[in-house]
């Protein structure tokens, strides 16, 4: 009896949430590439190479929580995805049965991730990231206005949300979830305790910590195999079900994630143990355009792809593109305060 309402309740989830998404793409399709494009700024990346850059170079400490609440919630998401083993709408159409008689849910460019579907990724980490950026705005404001920010933030993780449901990558009841705990990791990195967490120098602490992370998910992955569930299958799901292999990329794997928040993790232990970031300057502007150059910057090689048929090597680079980033962002904002002093 537990057992049938239990399927029920999945099946019922993923069916209303598919209606959700139909009925989306029928009202808001001349708005496609809108929509596209706020998923695409909701996307993880955007955290690495556009906020942490940004923020590091106005006020360092503000640019550290947000690259290390980055990296958690990244990982949290990745272990979660494993465990969960959710559903895509855009694969489940086709292999639950019960979407038979209902029209087919649209693809768009952005749809085919491949990865297991629960929690979402974007509104996960866009809201730890975010959710930071709100508070340090809030704080530079009276206490009536502090509500602003907030509204803010809550406003463009609602767009987010709806966009990732909109193109069929997830559906509504991950992209709560996400919220959710993203919103739980900003909260525990802007707590007293992880202060001196977040702003340690000692290189092998990071090391240390990425070291853990990388081994924990791969017992989790592990751990999964072996009780017959394959983490991966995913994959395949993507492969078979995506209406373009063109829109199947490897960066969108949880192992690409997990290499990407290890990397951070480390270039930025090293920039921090040798001193790189420099001293606050006084002159906002000066900052301003030191960060401006530091996120075309970071842009610019994020942007760098990998023709790579060994899946392993990619990962090793990619992992290596993400060491080197937090290092040369910090060098360059380093040398450009200097001159601009």
């Amino acid at each position: 009896m537990e057992q049938e309402l239990d399927y029920r309740l999945n099946i019922g989830i993923h069916y209303y949430g598919a209606q959700l998404t139909q009925a989306l793409q029928k009202e808001l399709w001349p708005y496609k590439r809108e929509l596209v494009a706020i998923s695409s700024l909701g996307d993880p990346y955007s955290a690495y190479v556009v906020m942490f850059p940004l923020l590091v170079c106005l006020k360092k400490s503000l640019g550290r929580r947000v690259l290390w609440s980055a990296c958690i919630a990244e990982w949290l998401n990745i272990v979660f995805k494993w465990l969960l083993d959710g559903q895509r709408p855009y694969w489940w159409q086709f292999v639950s049965g019960e979407w038979r008689d209902n029209e087919r849910l649209r693809q768009v460019s952005l749809t085919c991730e491949t990865g297991p579907g629960s929690p979402s990724g974007h509104c996960m980490i866009s809201a730890a990231v975010w959710y930071i950026m709100a508070h340090a705005a809030a704080s530079l404001l009276h206490k009536s206005s502090r509500w602003i920010p907030y509204s803010f933030f809550w406003l463009a993780l609602a767009l987010v949300s709806i966009s990732r449901v909109f193109i069929a990558t997830h559906f509504p009841h991950q992209v709560l979830l996400g919220s959710v705990v993203g919103v739980l990791v900003a909260k525990a990195f802007l707590s007293k305790s992880m202060k001196k967490f977040a702003d340690s120098k000692i290189l092998m602490f990071y090391v240390s910590v990425a070291g853990v992370l990388v081994a924990l998910a791969y017992v989790c992955y592990y751990v999964l195999l072996g009780m017959g569930v394959d983490p991966s299958r995913s994959v395949q799901y993507a492969l078979k079900y995506c209406a373009d292999r063109d829109w199947v990329h490897l960066n969108t794997t949880p192992f690409f994630s997990l290499f990407r928040m290890s990397g951070s993790l480390v270039g930025l232990g090293v920039a921090r143990h040798a001193k790189i970031f420099p001293h606050k300057s006084k002159f906002l502007p000066s900052r301003l355009l030191v960060a401006v150059v530091c996120v075309l910057y970071a842009s610019y090689c994020a942007t760098a792809s990998f023709s790579i048929r060994s899946t392993a090597l990619f990962y090793a680079l990619s992992f290596l593109q993400y060491v080197f980033l937090p290092i040369t962002v910090a060098i360059i904002c380093r040398i450009l305060s200097k001159i601009l002093m």
